[in-house]
């Protein structure tokens, strides 16, 4: 998977309910443009090239924090996350594309991570956090033509249903930096 600079505005919502619990609400919208390619070999020289793309994904999320120190606060969240992805699967023969079929999807995800919080100022401070999203599945099916040669130089078409199932998730690191009102 590729590895990006993404920059997510986002706004939270909450409070402390005593001294060293805390309760809130993330709200935040990632573009991401991230994209992954696999590629396998099928018979002769055919070969499958997979490109998936993560375009953008907006993620609601509730935090619980506990803060042990005046100085740090270790937070989790979890909650939906709404993402549009592609995959594109082509065909190629001795890398010349020859067929493709795509998928273009809106999915609802779930997303969970954990981090740690450091106030730096009188309103201010820095946060470090892993959130991990898994998406729901998509299935797709399309026939292809294969074309090979046999071993007089002939060449046989052989018409293949491909059943391709894509299961997509990310997970992103991130240094945040926070003003409190």
């Amino acid at each position: 998977m590729q590895r990006n600079l993404q920059i997510a505005p986002f706004i939270e919502f909450g409070s402390f309910v005593d001294d060293k619990w805390y309760l809130g609400l993330i709200t935040s919208w990632h573009y991401s443009d991230t994209k992954d390619t696999s590629r396998f070999f099928l018979r002769g020289r055919y070969s499958v090239v997979g490109e998936f793309k993560l375009k953008s994904y907006i993620s609601s999320l509730v935090k619980i924090g506990y803060k042990p120190w005046d100085t740090m606060m270790f937070y989790g969240v979890i909650g939906p996350s709404y993402a549009r992805w592609s995959h594109k699967t082509k065909q190629l023969f001795d890398d010349n594309p020859v067929g493709s079929f795509d998928v273009n999807k809106d999915s609802l995800g779930f997303s969970f991570g954990a981090g740690a919080e450091f106030p730096i100022a009188q309103n201010i401070a820095v946060s470090v956090d892993y959130i991990h999203t898994l998406y729901r599945s998509a299935k797709s099916r399309q026939v292809i033509d294969i074309m090979d040669q046999n071993f007089l130089g002939n060449i046989i078409v052989r018409s293949k249903e491909v059943a391709k199932s894509i299961q997509p998730s990310h997970g992103v690191l991130s240094l945040k930096m926070s003003y409190f009102f």
